[in-house]
């Protein structure tokens, strides 16, 4: 992973995956779209290539460079764990809704549960009273 991360440091090294990512190309197509000498593109593309972001096909004379997209999955599950709370807030938000109602409909309950025996009493004590 961190030769990878190493590799998408570059401006230029980005773009160059950028280019790959729609098809195919050859080095010297790849080095004729920047301003930077040939030399230049072919030390960007080692990097590339050593961090396993592409690969090369010899077809004839030329070297034709191709994305791994593969490379980046690493990289990818890192970016997303740090994206991804490690607690699950919204169900734990949704567990103390929960409790917070069955505890309020339990008190409820007992308050109901309360009146109704002190009803109940008062009027057993009113007809032994009479």
């Amino acid at each position: 992973m961190n030769a990878v991360a190493q590799a998408l440091a570059d401006p230029i090294r980005r773009d160059l995956l950028r280019m790959l990512g729609h098809r195919n190309h050859t080095a010297g197509a790849l080095a004729g779209a920047f301003s930077v000498s040939r030399p230049a593109v072919s030390r960007h593309l080692r990097v590339l290539r050593e961090a396993g972001l592409v690969r090369d096909i010899m077809r004839g004379r030329q070297r034709e460079y191709q994305l791994v997209v593969a490379a980046l999955d690493e990289l990818e599950a890192y970016l997303q764990a740090l994206r991804t709370p490690s607690i699950d807030w919204e169900r734990r938000f949704a567990a103390l809704e929960t409790e917070v109602y069955r505890v309020r409909n339990q008190r409820r309950g007992a308050t109901r549960d309360a009146a109704t025996r002190k009803l109940v009493t008062s009027a057993t004590t009113k007809q032994e009273s009479a």
